[in-house]
């Protein structure tokens, strides 16, 4: 049975990789750290819901960091953006509908204090 990637354990999965970057380097732990951890997926066996927990928390982290780069500033830019319009409502899981919402809305306002710009 194929391993399912929930939010809450990527999200476990992913500080625990953090902690375990800043051991080997405790002051400087970037967002080039963060981004390695999803190299360790093979996203084409991922479902939609599957990338989304896993981005996420990446996508949380960097935001609370103030490092986003260009590629996940327009990841989350778009993850919002679908969100809003309604595309994520079969994306995200319903049982982690709230934490998944609380944390990509948090990440977007950090990253784009102006919100959606037309």
């Amino acid at each position: 049975m194929a391993k399912i990637f929930t939010y809450k354990e990527e999200s476990l999965d992913f500080f625990s990789y953090i902690k375990r970057a800043k051991l080997d380097h405790p002051d400087s732990v970037d967002i080039v750290d963060a981004k390695s951890w999803l190299y360790e997926y093979d996203e084409s066996t991922l479902t939609e819901t599957e990338r989304l927990n896993i981005v996420l928390c990446v996508l949380k982290w960097g935001a609370e960091n103030n490092c986003l780069d260009d590629w996940l500033s327009d990841e989350l830019y778009l993850y919002y953006e679908d969100f809003v319009n309604g595309k994520l409502d079969d994306v995200i899981d319903p049982e982690e509908r709230d934490d998944v919402v609380r944390d990509l809305t948090a990440a977007f306002n950090k990253a784009f204090p102006n919100g959606l710009e037309e």
